[in-house]
């Protein structure tokens, strides 16, 4: 999340809350299992670009 953070001038706190907020939605998915440096993707957005 620090580089998102860093990426949109927010704090680490409100990056990983906006992508939690975001994936409770089910827009993204966390790809990576890990903990930290964390990946995300939108299937919907890889699904599309597979075609």
């Amino acid at each position: 999340m620090s580089s998102a953070a860093q990426r949109h001038g927010v704090s680490f706190v409100a990056a990983n809350n906006a992508v939690a907020r975001v994936v409770e939605l089910g827009l993204l998915v966390e790809i990576t299992g890990r903990i930290q440096d964390r990946v995300f993707q939108c299937d919907e957005v890889v699904r599309i670009l597979e075609r």
